[in-house]
C-alpha cells in the first residue's frame, strides 16, 4: 500500500531496536549434538528507517515484530492517535497495510492500549480501562470478544485491565490466553497480606 502525501521534509521513523531477538540479522544461532540450540544475541548500531505519513506519530509505546510462516518479516506500530495498527515491511521499509479500529459501533474496541499479533489477519486487541479482549482481523472487523471484568482472585480482589505492550505482551498457546495480572484499585493500601496470595499470572480459556 503506497503512503499518501508524503511530507517535503521527510518525517523519519526511527527504530532502535532494544530487544535485537527482533530482528534475525541481528541473531547467530549455534547449534551442537550435545547441546539445546542456543541464540546468541550480537550487538549491532544499525537503525532502519521508515518514512511516515504526516498524520502517524513518530513514537509509540507498542511496536512489535511479526515473521510469517511465508517468509515476510514486518515492524507493527500502533498509531495510538489514530486508533489504528501499522504493518511495516521489514525487508522493503515500507507500509505494508493499516488496521482501521473503531471505538464505537458493532466493530468498535475502545481506546487501543496494546495487541498481539497472531497472523496478520488475526489481532488481539487490548483497550485503555477495558476488562475485555478483542479478536479483529485484517479490515478491522471484530471476530470475538472474551470478557474478564467478574473475574476475581480466591481472597476476593479484581484485577485491573491488562495491556498487551512489548514488557508484558499476552502469550497464546492453542485456545489460551496468558496475560499478566495486577491488583485493581490504589496499590498504596495494599500491604503483604493483601498481595500474598495474589496470582502474577491469568489464564482465560477461549472456548470457553
Amino acid at each position: 500500500m503506497a503512503i499518501d502525501n508524503i511530507i517535503q521534509v521527510k518525517n523519519i521513523l526511527y527504530v532502535f531496536i532494544s530487544f535485537l531477538a527482533l530482528l534475525s540479522i541481528g541473531c547467530h544461532r549455534k547449534d551442537s549434538p550435545q547441546q539445546e540450540p542456543k541464540v546468541r544475541l550480537v550487538a549491532t548500531d544499525r537503525a532502519l528507517e521508515f518514512d511516515i505519513d504526516p498524520r502517524t506519530y513518530p513514537h509509540s509505546d507498542c511496536v512489535f515484530a511479526h515473521h510469517t510462516g511465508t517468509g515476510e518479516r514486518y515492524l507493527v506500530y500502533l498509531n495510538e492517535q489514530l486508533n489504528r495498527i501499522q504493518f511495516y515491511l521489514i525487508d522493503s521499509l515500507r507500509l505494508s497495510h493499516t488496521i482501521e479500529l473503531q471505538q464505537k459501533g458493532p466493530h468498535g474496541v475502545g481506546l487501543v492500549i496494546g495487541y498481539y499479533v497472531q497472523t496478520p489477519d488475526s489481532v488481539f486487541v487490548t483497550s485503555k480501562g477495558r476488562k475485555q479482549i478483542f479478536l479483529v482481523n485484517r479490515k478491522g472487523e471484530l471476530i470475538s470478544t472474551w470478557d474478564y471484568s467478574r473475574y476475581l482472585t480466591r481472597s476476593g480482589m479484581s484485577v485491573s485491565a491488562t495491556y498487551s505492550i512489548p514488557t508484558h505482551p499476552l502469550v497464546i498457546m492453542g485456545h489460551e490466553v496468558y496475560m499478566d495480572n495486577f491488583p485493581e484499585g490504589n496499590w498504596n493500601l495494599l500491604n503483604q497480606d493483601n498481595m500474598k496470595d495474589f496470582p502474577i499470572m491469568m489464564k482465560l480459556n477461549m472456548e470457553t
